[in-house]
Parts: C-alpha cells; structure tokens; sequence
C-alpha cells in the first residue's frame, strides 16, 4: 500500500523525500525478510500485492536521483524471488477458490510481461493470464456477481483484473 501511496504523492509534489521513503522501505524489508522465511512469505496474495507495489514504485521513482543502479538490481532480484515463491506455491491459493488465486495470477503475468529478461518470464506470463482466466471465470457468476460477498474482496478482485488488462492493452497482450 506505502508504495502506491508515495508514487502518488510524488507524481503530485516532485518531493524528493518520496522515492527516499520507498528505498528506505524496501531496503528494510529486503534486510529483515529472507526468501521464504518468516510470516511475510506465508500467504502468495500477500506477496502478489507487495511485488505489485514494488513494481509501481520501481517505474514512479525510476528517474529520481534516490534511484541508484544497485537499488533497482536489488529490487528486480526480489521481484523474481516473489514471482518464483508465488509460481511454486500457488495451488493452495486455487484451492481456496478466491482472490488470493486471481491476484497471484495477476503478479505472475506482470512479472512476466514487464521483466522479460528473466530466465521464466515467458512462462510466468503465461501462467499468469491463464490463472486469471480460469479463476473468473470460476468466481464470477454469469450475472457478474462475484463468489465472494464481501465488497472489498470484490473490489481487490477487480482491481487486479483491471491492472491486468491495462497492462495487457499497454504491451498489446489479448
């Protein structure tokens, strides 16, 4: 959420203390949260949200002088940790026939489209919008109600849809 919120701030203000917050904070989760150790690596969806807030920071403060070389090599080495994490675990996420399934798709499929350069990329996108396919059309009703009666796992859901489909319209990806 902090990452998305900043990006924000700073397209807004150009305050430069913003993409100082960002680094600050990605580089303290970085430090503190080793590959699949600890509670912040038990649940994909969380993980699905985190690395799309990273990659939102990522291109929002990519032309901020508190971007170095090394931050961004660091972050990008994170992101393919998650989408990894997220494409080795994520059969309990549709097990639960939920968001948390869709949203996971939605990670893999933008880590796989924005990051080409990864040795799994071409499969990540392809996984990616093949589970975010399936699932809703699992979870979405006919009428377009959603499986889940909760507004706010509704609107989750479809934030993630429609991020997918930005993102598929941007890079030309039906």
């Amino acid at each position: 959420g902090s990452a998305f919120l900043l990006a924000r701030a700073y397209a807004y203000s150009g305050d430069e203390r913003h993409p100082e917050a960002f680094w600050t904070l990605v580089m303290d989760w970085r430090q503190h949260n080793p590959p699949g150790r600890g509670v912040h690596w038990k649940s994909g969806q969380e993980l699905a949200i985190r690395l799309m807030g990273w990659v939102w920071g990522l291109y929002a403060f990519a032309h901020s002088p508190h971007t170095t070389s090394e931050w961004i090599s660091a972050l990008v080495q994170m992101i393919a940790v998650h989408a990894h994490h997220i494409d080795q675990h994520h059969a309990y996420a549709r097990s639960q026939k939920n968001n948390h399934a869709i949203l996971e798709g939605v990670a893999l499929f933008t880590v796989g489209l924005l990051f080409p350069e990864f040795l799994h990329a071409q499969r990540w996108q392809e996984r990616g919008k093949t589970i975010i396919e399936q699932e809703v059309m699992r979870q979405v009703y006919p009428d377009g109600a959603y499986m889940q009666h909760s507004p706010n796992y509704e609107r989750l859901m479809l934030d993630g849809c429609l991020w997918a489909v930005q993102l598929g319209k941007i890079h030309k990806v039906n």
